[in-house]
C-alpha cells in the first residue's frame, strides 16, 4: 500500500504532549485509521485490538494505521514515529510568517505534503502553531505513515 499522509487540526494548547494526547484519542475514539486487514477479521486474531492505541498500533505491526496513531511522541528534530516543530525558517520560507493562520495552512498543505519525505521520512510529521490574529487558536499536525 505504501505510506499515507495525513492531516490534523487540534484545539491549541500550551503543552504539545497534551494536544497530541487529545489527538490521538479523538482518531481512536472516532475509528480514523487504517488496518492492515479488514477490521472483523483483526478482531478475531486480536481480541482486544481496541482496547487501547498501543493494542491496535502493535496489532498492525510495520503496516501501521495509517494515521497519527503511529506517532508516539515529540522531537526536537525530525525522528522516527515522532513529530517535530516546524522549523522557524521553514514556516517563513512556506508562509512568509512564524506566525501562520488556517487559511495560510490550508494554502500550503499540498506544498507541505510534497516536502513531507524531505523532511521527515515516510514514517513521521510536523506541527505548527495556527494564529487567529495575534492568539494563538490550533495545532496542525501533518506527517506520513503506514507501508
Amino acid at each position: 500500500m505504501g505510506a499515507s499522509g495525513w492531516a490534523y487540526y487540534v484545539g491549541y494548547e500550551a503543552d504539545m504532549n497534551n494536544a497530541l494526547a487529545s489527538l490521538r484519542n479523538a482518531v481512536f475514539r472516532g475509528g480514523k485509521f487504517e488496518t492492515p486487514n479488514d477490521l472483523t477479521e483483526m478482531k478475531r486474531e486480536y481480541p482486544g485490538i481496541l482496547d487501547s492505541i498501543e493494542t491496535l498500533v502493535e496489532a498492525c505491526g510495520e503496516s501501521g494505521t495509517h494515521s497519527i496513531l503511529d506517532i508516539n511522541g515529540l522531537s526536537e528534530n525530525p525522528e522516527f514515529g515522532k513529530v517535530s516543530r516546524l522549523s522557524d525558517s521553514l514556516l517563513r520560507e512556506y508562509f512568509g510568517t512564524n506566525r501562520p493562520t488556517k487559511e495560510d495552512v490550508e494554502e500550503t498543505k499540498s506544498l507541505l505534503f510534497q516536502k513531507l519525505p524531505s523532511i521527515v521520512g515516510t514514517w513521521g510529521g510536523l506541527y505548527l502553531t495556527v494564529y487567529r490574529g495575534e492568539s494563538a487558536s490550533e495545532v496542525f499536525i501533518i506527517g506520513m505513515s503506514g507501508d
